[in-house]
């Protein structure tokens, strides 16, 4: 019907199997599947980034592992069925390398971050004070793949940048911070969160937030 793409809205698919039935009826019409790592079994109490900065203030942390074997799941199906596959959240710098690894082993794959990711880091959850517009899903990361993402994002690694725009009322965000529901209002930051993390390189902005995404989407590098 004429839909640029089909996602799995955030929630990683549990089922191996069904994915790769999804991959392969989904390979004919050349469409990409966008698809979040994460493996589940790690990511369901987490709140923040597993490290030294949830162990400081005590919140149960989720291991960049789970995003990494997500990463690993979805190249690996990706690799077998040939269909095109957009990796939405890769935010760690060892996601990044099996990106980096698989396009140049000629895998269809393409990868966006939350442009947020390119700006804050785990550390600004403690230096906040628990502030609660910072619980999202991908967590925010150390300060090493926040480096490593604006390296990707200048070297082709990334081929976009999203939004991630999952906003909450006030009764969902103003809680315990282990009690409000993951994620941020991202339209309205995106572009500046961009523009800041990258110096104000024009350029570089509108090639990670328009023409990329348009690129993903098969639109000819127009969004």
């Amino acid at each position: 019907a004429g839909s640029p793409a089909l996602a799995d809205a955030g929630v990683p698919v549990e089922d191996a199997g069904v994915l790769r039935r999804a991959l392969d009826y989904s390979r004919p019409f050349g469409i990409p599947v966008m698809l979040r790592p994460g493996e589940p079994a790690l990511e369901r109490d987490g709140v923040m980034h597993e490290g030294a900065v949830s162990l400081r203030v005590g919140l149960r942390g989720v291991p960049a592992l789970a995003e990494e074997l997500g990463v690993t799941r979805l190249v690996g199906l990706a690799r077998l069925t040939r269909a095109p596959v957009h990796l939405t959240h890769v935010t760690t710098a060892r996601s990044l390398d099996l990106v980096r690894r698989a396009k140049d082993d000629g895998v269809r794959v393409t990868a966006s971050a939350p442009a947020r990711n390119l700006l804050l880091t785990d550390a600004d959850i403690e230096s906040s004070g628990y502030d609660t517009r910072l619980r999202v899903m991908p967590p925010l990361r150390p300060e090493a793949d926040r480096v490593a993402l604006l390296r990707a994002a200048t070297d082709g690694t990334l081929d976009a940048l999203i939004s991630d725009h999952v906003p909450w009322g006030q009764e969902d965000k103003e809680l315990e911070f282990a009690w409000a529901q993951p994620g941020a209002t991202g339209l309205a930051t995106a572009l500046h969160a961009t523009w800041t993390a990258l110096d104000g390189d024009l350029g570089r902005v509108l090639a990670l937030l328009s023409v990329g995404p348009g690129r993903v989407l098969g639109r000819g590098g127009r969004l």
